[in-house]
């Protein structure tokens, strides 16, 4: 996962050996935006608190010294190391939201061709994703189209748990299920970005040739096409 690489970046800085300046910091910190950017996209709330984020703790007072300086340096390593670990945690609830076991599985699949049926409605311009945590809207430009979803949610359940049951190397696992996180976080924002959606499932679309997959990948893709339109390369 990203971040927890983002944090093995913050414990190498050591300043004790180097200084505040130092463009190793600099590096660290750029690369944990971009990876906050990357997983909850530019307009998500997460971005917003800690989109810039810097490792460093107290205010910025020009009439600090070097050493007062260093100092909140040093202080700011565990303080981003909390922060990265809070945002990890949250991502592991989603996971752990995401992977029901195969009995609730099968329960489920009596119920699937019902809900499955796109549901008419009289709005247009907008398409909604109706997911576990409420409902999702997308601009839709002047197609006069409203397409409503009833088990986006579902799908990316029964996909966790059959990535997690499937014969793939553990990096291979790791992958397809961060991409779906992936997809389950933007889906829960009231402004998902599109690319960071066509990004994410163009990197689990390997799934599509694996036993158990197969199919909901097919599902998962009539689901969400309307973001996958003009799908951008990995």
């Amino acid at each position: 996962m990203k971040l927890r690489r983002r944090i093995e970046d913050v414990k190498k800085l050591n300043p004790q050996a180097m200084s505040f300046r130092d463009q190793q910091r600099k590096t660290v910190e750029a690369a944990i935006q971009d990876a906050i950017r990357d997983i909850y996209g530019s307009n998500s709330a997460e971005f917003h608190r800690h989109g810039r984020l810097t490792i460093w703790e107290g205010g910025v007072n020009l009439r600090d010294d070097e050493g007062t300086r260093q100092r909140k340096f040093a202080a700011g390593i565990p303080k981003t190391i909390t922060i990265i670990e809070g945002l990890i945690g949250q991502l592991e609830e989603k996971k752990a939201d995401l992977e029901i076991n195969p009995e609730e599985i099968a329960i489920s699949n009596s119920r699937e061709e019902e809900n499955e049926r796109p549901r008419p409605t009289s709005s247009t311009n907008v398409y909604h994703v109706q997911h576990v945590n409420g409902i999702v809207s997308f601009g839709a430009g002047t197609t006069n189209v409203q397409k409503q979803y009833a088990d986006v949610s579902q799908v990316l359940q029964k996909l966790m748990s059959a990535v997690h049951n499937a014969t793939l190397a553990p990096e291979q696992k790791q992958k397809a299920q961060a991409k779906i996180m992936t997809i389950e976080a933007q889906l829960s924002d009231p402004e998902p970005d599109t690319t960071i959606i066509q990004r994410a499932y163009a990197g689990m679309e390997f799934l599509s040739t694996i036993g158990g997959c197969t199919d909901l990948m097919l599902r998962l893709a009539s689901l969400i096409s309307p973001f996958l339109v003009g799908s951008p390369p990995l």
